[in-house]
């Protein structure tokens, strides 16, 4: 005897509609929401073997699955308890428009990545990756770093939302980021330390297509896929149509025909080939232009967090599986401290309880060696797919604080505690002395590169430096006894000069010293430290002068727009301790230029409040 129980659940959707005129008429299929109740794992397989559209599940426990009239009567025939979530998706009942204005469409998106680029210039790049099959709006990702211009050897995180083009909450979270981070660069010193050590990727939307054809005409579509127009009749969204991004990855695509299709008509339909989409493509680029050490994408929904492996079930061996749990369960703690209970963390099969192949996760760590994870957001009570946007403030800022987290265990994981005691460069005739004093408590430091480029403005307004325009004087490592030293003999008398040095451990280099010599002048010159810093209202400087030096201090923000000078007549021969008091600067980041007859030193600091 099969039980048809029924939840009565109202989903508050808004929609809006650009490019894409369909009516409510089009999904007069009747389409329903239902939890089928399984008592073993395997019992998932069979479900999916039908080709119903998959939602969600618990391992052994329920999988969540659209259905016909007659997909309910089979199951129910079956001997399944179901119980019936939403009776037809496409009903207008179900949905109020009242509770749906909070979520962002592709203009808003637009907008807010734009004017972020515009306002964080320093720190904020907006990338247009491209378009989708139906090209229906570009594919924007954005890059935070401090040289965000550059690439740098640093490492680097990888955040994706909307695989799939029915989690809009995967967009909020994604763009909430970006926002965050540019917004506390200048406030909060674990952000600052962050953006300066690592490179920060972010694609709010991957599947542009789709979820702009999914959000029209005040209700939502249910779509999943992507845009490929598989029976290539001019149409992208029929029923043949569209790929599953999430199981296009070439890394085991197509291993088996359970956690992927083989069939166009099937949700999980993995494509015609491993990376076919222009979407994935994209992901792929990147991962191979850039070496990433975490990726993360976001789906919704469960409240779990997925590690590898998809596509069997099984585990990463050894330390690197100790690496997951420590990422997971770390920002699993920050989310029970948060909403008083955990995420479930696992791979697919014991999590969500069915296989997946050819995923982000999988591709990510097996062909890339990168820690990839996916989180998937809310639950069925919050909404599953579509959450009133009175969920969003709350999902957002929980997932904001997870990643500090993540950026945080990041710094502490790959970034090397190396501290440079001095930088300084002296000019003589015929050359440029340098000389420097470094040590590390993490790895044995192998050696040093050094770095120079002309300064061009001779106005004394500040010129910001580009690493593209730096260029290597060393043909090798520099090694020796400490202190350190140099000499550039390949330089023109009277020009000036700025020289980066580079502390090489094992594979990696560090950008931890600059200064600027004037082979003009002969006076030595060199900033020994700066500190506290963050500060908040009085800054000291270590300065080391030659005798009858005289300096100037100028102050300026992140956009090279003077905000502060004072001019000191002289300082003593030797080591001198200056005060600067920045009790009138807001928050922020800033750059100090101290200019004198013996050169130009630059150093960046944070006021903090």
């Amino acid at each position: 005897m099969f039980k048809v129980r029924y939840i009565i659940l109202v989903l508050f959707l808004c929609l809006f509609s650009i490019g894409v005129s369909i009516s409510f008429g089009d999904c007069s299929d009747k389409v329903s929401w239902v939890r089928v109740y399984i008592s073993y794992p395997e019992e998932a397989k069979y479900i999916i073997s039908e080709g119903l559209d998959i939602c969600s599940g618990r391992a052994g426990e329920y999988i969540d699955v659209l259905a016909t009239p007659e997909q309910v009567e089979m199951l129910s025939g079956k001997g399944y308890t179901i119980d019936i979530l939403m009776e037809d998706i496409y009903d207008s009942a179900n949905y109020d428009t009242r509770g749906y204005d909070g979520y962002h469409n592709y203009l808003e998106l637009t907008a807010d990545l734009t004017q972020l680029e515009n306002d964080y210039p320093v720190i904020c790049k907006l990338y247009d990756f491209g378009q989708g099959w139906a090209e229906l709006g570009q594919i924007w990702g954005v890059k935070i770093s401090d040289n965000v211009e550059q690439t740098e050897d640093e490492p680097r995180l990888m955040v994706v939302g909307v695989h799939h083009a029915r989690e809009p909450m995967t967009t909020e979270v994604v763009l909430n980021d970006c926002i965050q981070l540019c917004d506390n660069y200048v406030k909060d010193p674990d952000i600052y330390n962050a953006i300066n050590e690592l490179e920060i990727w972010l694609i709010p939307v991957m599947n542009v297509d789709g979820w702009i054809y999914d959000d029209v005409e005040n209700h939502r579509r249910w779509w999943r896929k992507n845009a490929r127009d598989n029976d290539e009749d001019d149409e992208h969204f029929g029923y043949y149509d569209g790929v599953d991004l999430n199981r296009n990855y070439s890394y085991m695509w197509g291993y088996d025909d359970y956690g992927s299709s083989p069939y166009p008509e099937d949700t999980t339909y993995r494509g015609p080939e491993p990376n076919s989409e222009p979407e994935t493509q994209i992901i792929v680029g990147l991962a191979d232009d850039y070496e990433f050490n975490v990726a993360l994408s976001y789906h919704t929904y469960g409240e779990y967090i997925l590690i590898p492996w998809g596509y069997i079930d099984d585990y990463p061996d050894g330390e690197d599986y100790d690496t997951f749990m420590e990422i997971a369960d770390g920002m699993n703690e920050v989310i029970y401290d948060y909403q008083g209970r955990y995420y479930e963390v696992g791979n697919p099969y014991d999590t969500v309880g069915y296989p997946t192949n050819g995923d982000f996760d999988d591709y990510m760590y097996g062909e890339k060696g990168v820690f990839g994870l996916t989180f998937e957001l809310n639950t069925w009570g919050q909404g599953g797919f579509y959450p009133p946007d009175s969920y969003i403030p709350e999902t957002t800022e929980m997932h904001w604080l997870v990643l500090k987290w993540l950026l945080n265990w990041m710094v502490d994981k790959y970034i090397t505690d190396i501290n440079v005691l001095y930088f300084k460069g002296i000019a003589y005739d015929g050359g440029v002395k340098l000389t420097w004093d470094a040590e590390s408590t993490d790895e044995d430091i192998l050696g040093f590169n050094i770095y120079r480029e002309e300064v061009l403005n001779k106005s004394g307004e500040m010129r910001h430096s580009r690493l593209d325009s730096f260029i290597k004087v060393n043909d090798g490592l520099i090694t020796g006894e400490r202190p350190y030293t140099y000499v550039d003999r390949d330089i023109v008398e009277g020009e000036e000069y700025r020289y980066r040095l580079e502390v090489v451990t094992g594979e990696r280099g560090y950008d931890r010293g600059e200064v600027v010599v004037d082979t003009g002048r002969q006076t030595p010159i060199s900033l020994e430290m700066v500190y506290p810093n963050p500060c908040i209202d009085e800054l000291s400087i270590g300065l080391m002068a030659g005798e009858g030096t005289e300096i100037e201090m100028r102050v300026y923000d992140i956009s090279g727009r003077k905000v502060d000078a004072g001019l000191i007549e002289s300082v003593n021969e030797g080591y001198n301790i200056l005060k600067m008091d920045v009790g009138e600067l807001a928050n922020g980041a800033y750059m100090l230029v101290i200019d004198s007859d013996a050169g130009k030193l630059t150093s960046r600091f944070c006021v903090v409040r």
